[in-house]
């Protein structure tokens, strides 16, 4: 089966854009990556180098554990992204380290983090 760069099946259902979108075909609704492959988005979540502080402090022991056995997060992100796409995972999800996604051989989707359902701070 023949696959675009991004993992989406590439069987000419649908026509490249460049972004990802959503498709219809046969009355199926699919999500599209920007190669026009028909696409099933398989991420995880707050991929980061410091997404553990200690209570207020500074300390991040993710981090420090990272930087010793990595030297820098620029080869932390691209030891992480091998990993992620190993295990076959194809989306970076919200809340990550978006240069992650462009770090290893394969791009990564990423996702967004919008502030769905949030409401807008009170004037001060």
């Amino acid at each position: 089966m023949r696959r675009t760069k991004w993992g989406g099946i590439a069987d000419d259902c649908f026509r490249g854009s460049g972004f990802f979108r959503i498709g219809e075909r046969g009355g199926v609704f699919w999500l599209v990556d920007p190669d026009g492959g028909r696409f099933i988005s398989k991420g995880v979540n707050t991929v980061r180098f410091d997404q553990d502080h200690v209570g207020t402090s500074d300390r991040v022991p993710y981090a420090d554990t990272c930087r010793e056995k990595y030297g820098s997060q620029h080869v932390w992100r691209a030891a992480a992204a091998n990993r992620l796409a190993s295990w076959k995972f194809n989306t970076l999800g919200c809340w990550s380290d978006e240069l992650v996604a462009s770090a290893g051989p394969t791009p990564l989707a990423t996702t967004p983090t919008a502030a769905l359902g949030l409401l807008p701070a009170a004037p001060a």
